[in-house]
């Protein structure tokens, strides 16, 4: 759930045809905002002539309104919403205690929270999620900072 895309070159050359604004980030790569992007590509399609057809289930509307409330909370750390940051600090918290319990209680939904990480057992020094990317691990090679582990 990135409030961002990164496209190239051909990419560009789609927005650039619904009038989606981007930024150039290096040569040949441009970022654009994600919600314009499809906000704008959809609504043009539609107004086109375009039909969606979908079988929507439950969990897909669920899944939606977990997406909505992402983009809600991001929109008020930048906006700087007294205490938004707080749930973010407590769950950073709660990463590096390695608190399942407690992560699973602060994320979105709980209940698939608990269902993905019972599923993935974790493996070796870092958890599944982390895999060789595990921010302790890197912290305790690269900073010489003990670190506990998943």
């Amino acid at each position: 759930m990135f409030n961002r895309i990164v496209v190239q070159d051909e990419g560009k050359k789609l927005l650039d045809e619904f009038n989606v604004a981007t930024k150039e980030y290096v040569n040949g790569y441009y970022i654009a905002d994600s919600l314009e992007a499809v906000s704008t590509i959809c609504s043009k399609t539609i107004k086109a002539g375009a039909r969606i057809f979908n079988l929507i289930s439950a969990e897909d509307v669920r899944e939606g309104v977990i997406a909505s409330r992402i983009a809600a909370h991001a929109g008020d750390i930048v906006k700087e919403v007294k205490g938004a940051s707080d749930w973010d600090e407590k769950m950073s918290l709660a990463r590096k205690r390695l608190d399942w319990d407690e992560q699973a209680r602060l994320s979105l939904n709980p209940e698939r929270s608990r269902q993905v990480h019972s599923k993935h057992a974790s493996a070796g020094s870092a958890c599944s999620m982390c895999g060789q990317y595990c921010a302790m691990e890197l912290v305790e090679k690269f900073l010489g900072i003990s670190a506990p582990k998943c």
